[in-house]
């Protein structure tokens, strides 16, 4: 897949004890932290810890982060102090299946030092 183009991306990395042993075998270059694991993170110092430890782990490997299930500006807060890359979740809409109706204009007062934050190019 890699060589036609496509990244490889690991979905709700954190929910399981094998996650990290996946880093070990599969050469991914996106993980998607599970959404339970985001949320839990927001609610105790323990989580936060494991969530930041996650980000820079993936940092380190080269592997690009995503966090599900942020839904509000204090979770969207929460995870770039964590150091993850992107974020999916409600604050953005709920889901649909016409990609052309999300607009990254609209949410450019999110992401005031992006290159994209006046673009539809994410």
């Amino acid at each position: 897949l890699r060589k036609v183009g496509f990244p490889v991306c690991l979905d709700d990395f954190g929910a399981g004890a094998a996650s990290f042993s996946y880093l070990m075998r599969l050469e991914v270059d996106v993980v998607k932290i599970d959404g339970p694991v985001v949320k839990d993170a927001q609610k105790a110092l323990r989580g936060r810890a494991l969530l930041e430890s996650m980000a820079t782990l993936c940092k380190n490997l080269g592997i690009e982060t995503v966090a599900e299930m942020v839904d509000d500006q204090f979770g969207l807060d929460f995870v770039r102090k964590c150091g993850i890359n992107y974020v999916q979740g409600y604050l953005f809409g709920k889901p649909d299946a016409n990609t052309k109706s999300f607009n990254m204009a609209n949410f450019s007062h999110l992401f005031p030092h992006s290159a994209h934050a006046s673009t539809n190019k994410w």
